[in-house]
């Protein structure tokens, strides 16, 4: 969970965190954390002033795994 001063904001990192033409970036990062981990896509919800990301991936061993930030 990230909290923010305002919606707008939450909302506004959401679209940021959600878009196709960032994704490629984000996964380059993601995945430098571990060679065993693949980001497989992100999900958000904004909540009033929060924004509340999961973090779908897969390990070396191909099993569905589920990330809450």
């Amino acid at each position: 969970m990230v909290g923010f001063r305002t919606a707008k904001r939450a909302a506004e990192l959401k679209l940021f965190m959600e878009d196709p033409h960032n994704f490629h970036i984000l996964s380059l990062v993601f995945n430098r954390s571990s060679r065993f981990t693949k980001l497989q896509s992100i999900k958000c919800a904004v909540a009033g002033k929060n924004l509340y990301m999961r973090f779908s991936r897969t390990t070396g061993d191909n099993l569905r795994n589920d990330t809450k930030v």
